[in-house]
């Protein structure tokens, strides 16, 4: 007798606990702390109404660092609206390049968190060149592989667990693996715009060949790219330079230090390309210098896709130069980022998928979206590392038991933090991976299609609803958030201005 299949379920990532009054984190909790003996001493020296005054003062100074609002504290929101007016005040959300703009050598020099980054071309072990980005600002250099997914379409469901359980080891590995920072997986979904086949049916044509056998090649090629739209598949691995065997006193030199780091990765990449396969992927091929300059000068004007692609069927060489790759001007606004010939917005996930879900969870918003066509979505995947991973979880199960056992009466949300947890530190202790997981999404449409924004930005939020997800639209980091999800290796936290360890105790 055949067992019956059962189709297995996930718990969603688990939000970090914070065993401090409230959930408040260390400095919050200390400030707290500090105002209450301040009140305690106000009423031995002076009154209870001063005493009463003061803290009433400080529980209207406190509440914003409690009081939650879309993912973010009020106080976390608030300095991000400060800091955007300041970026406007100063006139840093405008940018043109060129000729005209702010480079002397009339370039098209690449804005924002990319200016300082830099690209190199070197081969792996097994003799295949890939492109080597250098995020000086971080420390850190990147490198990005294509993938293509098998997808589940006639695949037994026993097959697709398969895929999931070892993509989940392939997470572990990272956190394994000496020096990775983080990893990205993008899925981007485009229209195809049939020039390579348009200009493959011209070639086909003989000029004395039979007219309706012409016409029957022409309409096909016109007909056959409508509505059609590109999934491409892309990993992105960071890895940080003092993870690396890197030791700038020894190895002097910018030059001297990009070789130590492509041998390095070199080395490391084959294993790591090949580590896809099992979990339904094929496998991954490095992306050259060539591959990353042509995706980001695509990505910031659309326009030159067909014109690019028409070249490929003719089998010319496409030349960009990556210091010639950027934008000629850009337009940064509260919530759009206008760029070439593109409009674009971001959004970023503010609530992970809660409860229980299945392994297509994300399905409606990786699949083609007709409003928005042009569309990237990106997972980040900062790993902890192996030895930490433990005593990690053992400080949230810890956090989450307090949270839910300083009330009498304890909330489901609470009670199913605490089944989060306690699953989260048995999955680690089977072998499973531990980080923290983020998400953005990146959708482009023509310069001037407003109507086009506001359609597909109604269906991206509704996509990203049915996964029990919450995402929000990026306000005052919109040129940053479309860098990121570009697949150039940045990441954002270690890129922000407060380091790691102080934003962990805010």
């Amino acid at each position: 007798m055949t067992e019956k299949y059962v189709q297995p379920t996930y718990s969603g990532p688990i939000r970090p606990q914070s065993p401090g009054v409230w959930g408040l984190k260390l400095l919050p909790s200390l400030c707290l702390g500090a105002g209450v003996i301040g009140a305690l001493l106000l009423s031995m020296l002076t009154n209870f109404l001063v005493a009463g005054g003061f803290a009433f003062l400080a529980v209207l100074a406190a509440a914003p660092a409690v009081i939650p609002h879309k993912g973010r504290t009020l106080y976390s929101g608030w300095s991000q609206a400060w800091a955007w007016r300041r970026h406007r005040k100063t006139g840093r959300n405008h940018y043109r390049s060129g000729l005209s703009g702010v480079n002397k050598t009339g370039t098209r020099q690449l804005p924002g968190l990319l200016t300082t980054v830099e690209l190199w071309e070197a081969r792996d072990a097994a003799d295949r060149p890939f492109g080597l980005l250098q995020i000086a600002a971080a420390n850190q250099w990147a490198v990005a592989m294509s993938v293509t997914a098998q997808g589940n379409a006639l695949v037994d469901p026993p097959t697709t667990d398969e895929w999931v359980a070892q993509w989940g080891n392939y997470l572990a590995l990272m956190g394994q693996e000496e020096g990775i920072a983080q990893l990205a997986s993008i899925v981007e979904t485009s229209p195809d715009s049939g020039q390579i086949l348009k200009a493959h049916t011209q070639a086909l044509l003989h000029p004395q060949g039979p007219q309706f056998a012409k016409d029957v090649l022409l309409a096909a090629a016109a007909e056959l790219p409508r509505g059609v739209a590109e999934t491409a598949g892309f990993v992105v691995l960071t890895f940080n330079e003092s993870g690396l065997g890197v030791d700038r006193k020894i190895h002097k030199g910018n030059i001297a230090v990009a070789q130590v780091v492509a041998a390095e990765i070199g080395s490391r990449l084959p294993a790591l390309s090949v580590g896809l396969l099992s979990s339904g992927a094929s496998v991954g091929i490095p992306l050259t210098a060539g591959d990353l300059t042509r995706r980001v000068r695509e990505a910031y004007d659309p326009k030159v896709v067909g014109e690019f692609a028409e070249l490929d069927a003719q089998e010319e060489e496409v030349e960009v130069t990556w210091g010639d790759a950027g934008p000629s001007s850009h337009e940064e606004e509260d919530t759009t980022y206008t760029h070439d010939s593109g409009l674009s917005r971001s959004w970023e996930m503010t609530k992970v998928p809660t409860g229980i879900f299945y392994d297509d969870v994300l399905k409606r918003l990786l699949l083609p979206i007709q409003s928005a066509p042009r569309k990237r979505v990106a997972l980040f995947y900062h790993p902890t590392d192996a030895a930490e991973a433990p005593s990690l979880l053992d400080r949230e199960y810890k956090a989450a038991l307090s949270k839910a056992g300083s009330n009498s009466v304890s909330k489901a949300s609470e009670n199913m933090a605490v089944m989060s947890a306690r699953q989260a530190t048995e999955d680690e202790a089977r072998g499973a991976g531990v980080g923290t997981v983020s998400m953005i999404v990146t959708a482009t449409w023509e310069r001037d299609d407003r109507v086009g924004l506001k359609k597909g930005t109604d269906a991206i939020e509704r996509a990203v609803t049915g996964s029990r997800a919450r995402v929000s639209v990026v306000r005052g980091a919109q040129s940053a958030h479309f860098a990121a999800s570009l697949g150039l290796g940045l990441s954002l936290p270690d890129l922000s201005v407060i380091p790691n360890i102080a934003r962990d105790h805010i």
